[in-house]
C-alpha cells in the first residue's frame, strides 16, 4: 500500500532540517555519541563489539538485493554459537554478554565486601549471588531442602489446606498455577491492579496440550519422561512417580484447555461468580492481598477451569501437581543438586530449550541475582560503567528521538487533526527512565543468606510477590523505576506513561559513544523509537477523549493491515520496526547540522549508509542448533526485520540507489508505509 508520500519524502527530511525547533535540537547534538572526544575504555573491562563493523560485511551481495546478507553475512558465518545459547544476536546479545561480565564484577566485589557506600543493600545482594555461586553446597543441601517442602505438602488433607499450600506457593512465586503480578487499571489511570493469569503449565504453549498428533503426541510424550524422572530424582520411588507423571500430566492437559479469554477487571465479589469453587478469601488473605478491593482475571475462563478443578480434581493429583511445580521451579533456578538439574535441562531440551548446554554457573548466578536485587545491582552497574555524564547525554539523545516522533504524527495526513493532537500529546507526556535511578528500592524486607541458595530463591519470591501486591493496592507512583536497569533493551509501560531505557540498553555495540552519531541512530535510535511507536499504537486504541478517532484509528488499521496482506501475521511488530526507523531517522536529520563533519564518511558509507547499516548490524543473527524463535525479535526472524521494513522506506533506496523494482526498493504501490 502507498501512501502517496514516496516522491517528496527526501524534500520533507531537508526541509524538516531547516524548522527552528530541529535547530535547537541539533545544538543539542553537540552532546551526543560520536560528537565528543574519543574516550579511553577503561583498562581491563571486555573489549565490546564495534556499533558496526566492516569485516561483518558480505560486499560480493548487492544491498539493493539483500540488505540482510550484505550487512551481516561474514560475521554470521564467522560467529559459532556458544552450546549454552541458542543463538547470537550481534547488537542487543552483545550488550547483554558485556553487561553480564561487568555485573559479575560489581557482584564479586560485593561478596568480597567491596561494596559502593552507595549500596544500601550490597552486601545482601553479594550474600546472594556467593549462596548461588556454591555449587558444592547446593549439591549437599539441595535435595534435602526440596524433600522438606514435599513433606509439607503431602501432609495436605483438605481443600482448606490445599487452598493454604497454594496461596503460599504462589507467594514464593511459584505458579501453582497461576502468575500474579501488577498491572495498570484501565478504569483508574493511576491506578494499578493484582493480574492473576494463566501459568503452571509445562509445555511452552496450549496448543501442544491439546493436539492429538504430530508435534503434541510428541511433546507430551516428552513431558511425561520429564516428569517421571524428576519426580524420581526428587525422591520418589518409580512406580509412583509414574503415576504421579500421569496425574500431573492430565491436571496440566486440563487446565490447558480452558478456552483463551479476554481479561475482566472484576471486583471482589464477583470472583465467587466468575470462578466459584476457589475459596478466594483465603487465598487472598495468604498472599496479603485481602484487602484489594478490585483484580484484574488475564483470563477468566482459565481462572473458572481451575476453580473447577481445585473442587473435583483428587488431593492426591493435587499434591503431586504441586510438588511437581515446585521442582520444577528450583530446577530451573538451579537450587538443586546438579546432577538433577542437567537431567531437567537434557529433557527440557526437547520441549522448549534450544541450548545444547547449560549457561556457566557464574553467568546463571549474576542473571538470577539481578532478578532478585535488580534496582540494587543494577544501580551499581550503571554508576560504574554509564555514570551520570553518559546518562544525561544518552537523555537527550533519547528526547531528540521523541520530538522527531511528536514532529513527524503532526505532519501525518491520515491522521485527523483531534487524533494529531492527542497522539502528540500522549508522546509529550512520556516520562523518561534513563540509565539508572537516583535512589534504588528498599530490600530491607528481603532476607537473605549465604547459608541456602534454596531459601534464599523463596524469600525473593516471596519479596517480589509481596511488592507486585502492594502496587496493586496502591496509586502508581510516577517515578518508580520500572526496569532494571541492567536489562538490554528499551520498554514502554502501557498505563504508566514511562518509557525506560536502563543502563544495560546503553552499552555497546547498541550504545557507542565512539560510533559515528548515524550509526547510533540506526541502533539506539531505533530501539527508542520502536516503543515510541508501540506507545502510539497503544494510546491511539484507548477509548474515550484520549485515544484517536474512530475514523484516524480505521486509517491505521488500513496502513497496518498493508503487512499482514503479505502473509506476515505479526504486522504489529513490524509496524513498531517501521516507526522506529521513521523516527530515528527525523532525529538523526535534525541533528545533523551540529556535527562536527556532518558529511563525513566510515568505511566507505554516507550518515544515510551508516544509519541503515548499524540497523541491520544490530539484529545480526547466528541461529544455533534447533534454533527456530530467535531472541530479541519477538519471534520474527532477523532477515525479515531488516529487508521488510528497509524496502518500504524510500529513504533506503535513496541512500543506496537501489533501482525501483529490486528487492530492496518496492514499487510505490506496493510498499507499507505507516508513519
Amino acid at each position: 500500500m502507498s501512501t502517496g508520500r514516496a516522491g517528496g519524502h527526501h524534500r520533507r527530511v531537508r526541509w524538516l532540517g531547516r524548522a527552528p525547533w530541529l535547530r535547537v535540537a541539533a545544538a543539542l547534538a553537540l552532546a551526543l555519541p560520536g560528537c565528543r572526544p574519543k574516550l579511553r575504555r577503561p583498562a581491563g573491562e571486555e573489549t565490546p563489539l564495534p556499533a558496526v563493523d566492516a569485516a561483518a560485511l558480505d560486499r560480493s551481495v548487492s544491498p539493493c538485493l539483500d540488505f540482510y546478507r550484505f550487512a551481516c553475512g561474514r560475521w554470521i558465518d564467522q560467529t559459532p554459537v556458544p552450546p549454552d545459547q541458542a543463538a547470537v544476536v550481534r547488537g542487543q546479545g552483545g550488550a547483554e554478554e558485556r553487561s553480564a561480565l561487568l555485573l559479575r564484577r560489581v557482584l564479586e566485589d560485593a561478596a568480597a565486601g567491596r561494596v559502593d557506600p552507595r549500596q544500601r543493600f550490597g552486601r545482601k545482594a553479594g550474600d546472594y549471588y556467593a549462596a548461588c555461586a556454591d555449587q558444592e553446597d547446593v549439591d549437599a543441601r539441595g535435595l534435602a531442602e526440596l524433600q522438606a517442602e514435599w513433606a509439607r505438602l503431602d501432609a495436605i488433607e483438605d481443600r482448606s489446606g490445599l487452598a493454604d499450600e497454594l496461596s503460599r506457593l504462589e507467594g514464593m512465586g511459584i505458579e501453582a498455577p497461576f502468575r500474579l503480578r501488577a498491572g495498570p487499571d484501565p478504569a483508574d489511570a493511576r491506578g494499578s491492579l493484582l493480574v492473576i493469569g494463566r501459568g503452571g503449565l509445562s509445555l511452552p504453549t496450549r496448543e501442544l496440550y491439546l493436539a492429538d498428533d504430530g508435534p503434541g503426541a510428541e511433546a507430551r510424550g516428552r513431558l511425561l519422561e520429564l516428569l517421571r524422572s524428576l519426580l524420581s530424582l526428587g525422591g520418589d520411588p518409580p512406580e509412583q512417580a509414574a503415576a504421579e507423571a500421569e496425574a500431573v500430566a492430565g491436571l496440566e492437559r486440563d487446565l490447558a484447555a480452558a478456552a483463551e479469554g479476554a481479561p475482566a477487571r472484576v471486583e471482589r465479589p464477583e470472583l465467587s461468580q466468575l470462578a466459584p469453587g476457589l475459596p478466594w478469601d483465603r487465598l487472598l488473605r495468604g498472599l496479603g492481598a485481602d484487602r484489594l478491593a478490585a483484580l484484574e482475571l488475564a483470563d477468566p475462563s482459565f481462572a473458572s477451569r481451575v476453580a473447577e478443578l481445585f473442587a473435583e480434581a483428587p488431593l492426591e493429583t493435587w499434591r503431586a501437581y504441586l510438588r511437581w511445580r515446585l521442582e520444577e521451579a528450583m530446577a530451573a533456578r538451579r537450587a538443586l543438586p546438579a546432577a538433577l538439574v542437567a537431567e531437567w535441562f537434557r529433557l527440557q531440551r526437547g520441549l522448549s530449550t534450544t541450548a545444547v548446554e547449560l549457561r556457566p554457573r557464574w553467568r546463571h548466578c549474576v542473571d538470577d541475582t539481578v532478578r532478585a536485587f535488580g534496582g540494587e545491582v543494577g544501580g551499581a552497574f550503571g554508576r560504574r560503567h554509564l555514570g551520570s555524564a553518559a546518562r544525561a547525554e544518552a537523555a537527550r539523545f533519547a528526547a531528540g528521538v521523541v520530538r522527531a516522533a511528536e514532529e513527524r504524527v503532526v505532519g501525518e495526513s491520515w491522521l485527523d487533526a483531534a487524533s494529531k493532537g492527542r497522539a502528540a500529546a500522549a508522546l509529550s507526556r512520556l516520562s523518561l527512565q534513563v540509565g539508572y535511578p537516583d535512589a534504588e528500592p528498599d530490600y530491607g524486607g528481603l532476607r537473605v543468606s549465604r547459608e541456602s541458595y534454596f531459601r534464599d530463591v523463596l524469600a525473593a519470591g516471596r519479596f517480589e510477590v509481596a511488592r507486585e501486591v502492594e502496587r496493586a493496592s496502591a496509586p502508581a507512583e510516577r517515578g518508580e523505576w520500572l526496569l532494571e536497569p541492567a536489562a538490554s533493551a528499551p520498554s514502554y509501560f502501557p498505563g504508566r506513561a514511562v518509557l525506560a531505557i536502563p543502563a544495560g540498553a546503553l552499552q555497546p555495540p547498541l550504545y557507542d559513544r565512539e560510533a559515528p552519531p548515524a550509526v547510533v541512530f540506526g541502533t539506539a535510535g531505533v530501539a527508542i523509537g520502536r516503543e515510541l511507536g508501540r506507545a502510539l499504537e497503544v494510546e491511539g486504541a484507548r477509548a474515550g477523549a484520549d485515544g484517536w478517532t474512530a475514523g484516524s484509528r480505521e486509517r491505521f488499521e488500513g496502513l497496518a493491515a498493508c503487512l499482514a496482506r503479505r502473509g506476515e501475521p505479526e504486522g504489529d511488530g513490524d509496524a513498531a520496526d517501521l516507526a522506529g526507523l521513521r523516527f530515528a531517522l527525523d532525529a538523526m536529520q535534525a541533528a545533523r547540522a551540529a556535527w562536527p563533519a556532518p558529511d563525513r564518511k566510515a568505511m566507505g558509507f554516507t550518515p544515510e549508509q551508516q544509519f541503515f547499516v548499524g540497523y541491520a548490524q544490530s539484529l545480526c543473527t547466528s541461529p544455533g542448533e534447533g534454533d527456530s524463535v530467535l531472541p530479541g525479535g519477538q519471534g520474527r526472524g532477523p532477515r525479515r526485520r531488516v529487508n521488510g521494513p528497509l524496502s518500504d522506506l524510500p529513504d533506503f533506496a535513496h541512500a543506496f540507489r537501489c533501482a525501483e523494482g529490486t528487492p530492496m526498493a518496492r514499487p510505490a504501490a506496493d510498499r507499507c508505509e505507516v508513519w
